[in-house]
């Protein structure tokens, strides 16, 4: 069956592992540890379960704490907030889930990002010995409403190709296109998971297209599932 976006109706998906798949050679997947129920390690100042965070909205009191703890970090802007449309993504409810607690696939920034931030923390940090050789104190000065921060963009890397996509299964991507109508108009185009993770136009090569980068991940997307996964 194929599900499509469409404001976050979708079917829903509730096991606790993918079954194994005896004729294909596949063992079972279990849910990452890190999904529901194990405990975030990132502050010893505030800490919540991985599952919790979908639920912050509607607490009012966690949702600020977690606010204000970001701001602190100095990772987000002085007015970031959850509902800011930057911290979230129309991804259709099944592949989160498969993201979140199966981890089948992650999503990355693009090699050309990631190169580029390192570069620029690589100056900063050099920036912070001096200072600190000085014993002139001093935080940190990166601008995150420029680039490589600004324009970053980001790719699905699959983790089990077999699990995700089994035998050619194909992942569709659907983009807006420009058109005179009021109406939405939509293109798409199918890929597989190539044997590096990377997802391609064609399968059994890895000179086929990629699934190009992009600068948001809030794309409309349609998954072709196979009945042994429903």
């Amino acid at each position: 069956m194929s599900v499509v976006v469409k404001k976050g109706i979708s079917t829903s998906f509730a096991f606790s592992r993918l079954p194994p798949v005896d004729e294909w050679g596949l063992n079972n997947v279990i849910h990452a540890p890190h999904s529901a129920g194990a405990h975030s390690r990132t502050s010893t100042e505030y800490k919540i379960t991985a599952g919790d965070i979908n639920n912050l909205l509607e607490d009012l009191l966690a949702k600020s704490n977690v606010e204000k703890h970001l701001r602190k970090l100095r990772i987000v802007h002085d007015w970031f907030n959850l509902d800011s449309s930057s911290n979230q993504t129309n991804i259709e409810r099944t592949l989160y889930v498969l993201l979140d607690k199966y981890a089948l696939y992650v999503v990355t920034g693009s090699r050309k990002t990631l190169e580029s931030l390192i570069e620029l923390f690589e100056r900063d940090n050099e920036k912070q010995q001096q200072c600190y050789d000085r014993v002139q104190p001093t935080s940190r000065t990166i601008g995150i409403s420029d680039p490589p921060v600004s324009n970053a963009e980001y790719e699905l890397v699959v983790l089990y190709p077999e699990h995700l996509l089994p035998l050619g299964t194909e992942f569709t991507i659907y983009t807006p296109t420009t058109s005179a109508s009021p109406a939405i108009s939509l293109s798409s185009k199918h890929y597989v998971a190539a044997s590096d993770g990377t997802l391609r136009e064609s399968p059994g090569t890895e000179a086929s297209p990629r699934l190009a980068p992009s600068p948001s991940m809030a794309i409309e997307m349609a998954y072709l599932l196979q009945t042994h996964f429903l």
